[in-house]
């Protein structure tokens, strides 16, 4: 027993002096690091940078220049610091391109180390001066110059450092007070003379000095360049042109041509003192009793705002006598005749003003009624919506005039067989303007880039797909017509093209889903366009052939009827490059044959000159027929001969040798049997 007892106390005694002693285990370090790494600004958190800026590091300072558009009220800085270091300004913990702080004084920023210890960083920011001296806007203000009459709104060329101003003829006094804008924390002074805007006066002569200074101290000097008001000096090249346009177009209620009345250039002075009771802000110019055109140069801001300049005025004057003479010198309704100058004299006001003026009716179009009182039209942008009447009716009508049977002060009469009634007119303008104005984004229509002779209007939503396809094709027709005939237009045509559909809805009918189609008149041409990719080249021989109608228009002398054979025929003859060639012929006998024999069951007997006048319904092919005519044509006399019998059929026919309208038929069936049964 006593030995069990020594034996279990000698196996404890082994087991507790075998067991390890417990260690303490030592803390572990805490960080002392307390560096400022990096320092600076970045453009996304602060306004006014063009770029990131670093600071500069040295020792316990940092600094950082700025550019002078910067506010340094209210910065957020960007930073790096040692890891497992705080940021602080003053007690408020920072966070890099987020906490805010204000810089135009010092700012000390604290590094708080893990383990408690800081160091700090002052931070000195300087904003760098400005070198900006620009000189952006100069203007004498009728409301702080009380000799003027109105404002006298200045050109800046900032490449040649000049400020150009025609005085009036009004303006005696040049003691005057100018409002300028500059670039930010620049000044102006004229010598030594300081100038505050609007405040200061100085006698502005021509070849004064005015230098602006920039917060660095660096300038740059602008010569006040001022001109005497003349009477204004018109190009009458320019006038010359759209009157020969204008002839182009005419026809019907007064078939005589209109010639370039007298125009009298006039100062400023002598055109308040003459014009007429009615005027409005923007003219600087009228018509008068004695049928004489009075121009003066456009000085105030409201005539500035719709006429460039005297030649611009000018044209739209002149546009404003000649349909007073189409009309016979009638009373027009204010947006009938305002409108038409407006858009021939080619002012195009931008369409944002049009879209303003509609907005002064509530954002709806208004009635013409409305439009024609002139306290509308004069503070409600009459001249802006009568302008895209006058689009309306040359771009989307193709100057349709000559079917406007009368006028009067009020209102237009409209011929049953084109527009119906005017009710009927106005509904499809206000559609027109839904798709001019009130559309967004690509679906409105707007004037696009201008080519060597026309002036195309489409969509954007249209333009990859067609153009500059359409154009392409345009002008090459239009080059290869201009040599065969020698003449072109003297002004550039209109081009509109847009989705049938879209067509169909302006006319308020139901689309038929043609693909190609259109129309010309002598002011331009219309297409539809393509809305897939291999319809495009399917208007190649359509636009040649509308085209061909407007030289047509210009080669027909002043009341010439031309019958729908031949009118179709000479399009359809040129359109495919002239004569047809043999292999062509085959191909288009059958149709050729097939046309004559319909035409002759259409008149029970085989047509006689005065038939072709005929627009058959229903429809036998006589656009075949007559580009087979035109063939005959050409193959007597060459293009002289085409050219003679589109100027006037029956004077043309006696120079290919027949002296009746009825020799020329038979000698034209003797062809056709020949070369085309």
């Amino acid at each position: 027993m006593n030995k069990r007892i020594l034996l279990w106390f000698s196996l404890l005694f082994f087991i507790s002096s075998c067991s390890k002693p417990e260690v303490e285990v030592p803390q572990t370090q805490k960080s002392s690091a307390k560096q400022l790494l990096s320092f600076g600004f970045t453009v996304a958190e602060n306004l006014g940078l063009t770029a990131d800026v670093s600071g500069v590091i040295s020792g316990d300072k940092v600094t950082v220049s700025l550019p002078s558009s910067c506010d340094l009220k209210s910065l957020a800085a960007s930073f790096s610091c040692s890891p497992k270091a705080t940021v602080k300004v003053g007690d408020v913990v920072q966070t890099s391109k987020i906490s805010k702080n204000d810089f135009s004084g010092s700012v000390v920023y604290t590094v708080h180390a893990e383990d408690g210890s800081t160091s700090a960083y002052t931070v000195t920011v300087t904003r760098l001066q400005s070198s900006a001296k620009q000189l952006t806007g100069f203007k004498f203000e009728k409301s702080k110059n009380s000799s003027l009459e109105y404002d006298l709104v200045c050109g800046i060329n900032e490449d040649t450092k000049r400020i150009t101003l025609l005085f009036p003829a009004t303006v005696v006094v040049r003691q005057l007070a100018a409002s300028f804008t500059v670039s930010e924390k620049a000044s102006v002074k004229i010598n030594t003379q300081n100038l505050e805007s609007g405040v200061t006066t100085y006698s502005y002569a021509s070849g004064i000095s005015i230098i602006v200074t920039a917060e660095d101290g660096s300038n740059v000097t602008y010569i006040f360049d001022s001109t005497e008001e003349q009477a204004p000096a018109i190009n009458m090249t320019l006038l010359t042109d759209k009157v020969k346009a204008l002839n182009y177009f005419r026809r019907g209620p007064n078939p005589s041509y209109f010639t370039i009345p007298d125009i009298v250039p006039v100062l400023s002075t002598a055109f308040a003192a003459s014009k007429p009771a009615g005027s409005f802000a923007f003219d600087c110019g009228y018509v008068g009793e004695d049928r004489k055109i009075y121009i003066s140069q456009p000085l105030s801001p409201e005539q500035k705002a719709l006429f460039p300049d005297a030649n611009s005025a000018a044209l739209f004057y002149l546009s404003k006598a000649f349909i007073s003479h189409y009309f016979n010198y009638s009373q027009m309704p204010l947006w009938f005749n305002n409108g038409f100058a407006c858009y021939e004299s080619g002012l195009r006001p931008d369409d944002s003003l049009i879209g303003a003026a509609i907005n002064l009716y509530g954002g709806r179009i208004p009635e013409m009624s409305e439009i024609n009182s002139s306290d509308n039209f004069r503070n409600k942008g009459g001249i802006y919506i009568s302008y895209l009447f006058g689009e309306f009716m040359s771009v989307y009508f193709c100057w349709p005039y000559f079917d406007i049977l009368g006028v009067s002060a009020s209102e237009i009469t409209v011929a049953p067989w084109r527009f119906t009634d005017f009710n009927t007119l106005y509904a499809k303008w206000l559609r027109y303007v839904e798709y001019r104005i009130i559309k967004s984004g690509n679906q409105r229509l707007k004037w696009q880039q201008e080519t060597g002779h026309f002036k195309p209007m489409y969509r954007d939503a249209d333009a990859s797909l067609n153009f500059p396809y359409f154009t392409d094709q345009l002008e090459s027709a239009f080059n290869q017509y201009k040599g065969i005939f020698a003449l072109s237009y003297p002004v550039k045509l209109t081009f509109l093209t847009m989705p049938e559909s879209i067509f169909a809805y302006i006319d308020g009918i139901t689309p038929d889903g043609r693909i190609t189609g259109g129309t010309a008149w002598p002011s331009g041409l219309s297409s539809t366009c393509a809305l897939q990719s291999d319809h495009v080249s399917l208007f190649k021989n359509h636009l040649r052939h509308e085209l061909a109608h407007e030289f047509q228009s210009l080669l027909m002398k002043p009341g010439v009827s031309m019958p729908a054979w031949l009118n179709e025929g000479f399009p359809s003859f040129m359109a495919d490059g002239g004569k047809m060639s043999d292999a062509v012929r085959q191909q288009l006998k059958g149709d050729a044959v097939k046309a004559l024999s319909d035409a002759t069951a259409y008149f029970s007997h085989k047509p006689l000159y005065q038939d072709i006048a005929v627009y058959p319904s229903p429809y036998f092919n006589y656009y075949l027929l007559g580009q087979i005519m035109y063939e005959f044509i050409f193959d007597k006399g060459g293009y002289a001969a085409v050219k003679a019998v589109t100027e006037n059929p029956l004077a043309g026919f006696a120079t290919i040798g027949y002296s009746t309208p009825e020799a020329f038929m038979n000698a034209y069936y003797d062809y056709f049997d020949k070369n085309w049964r």
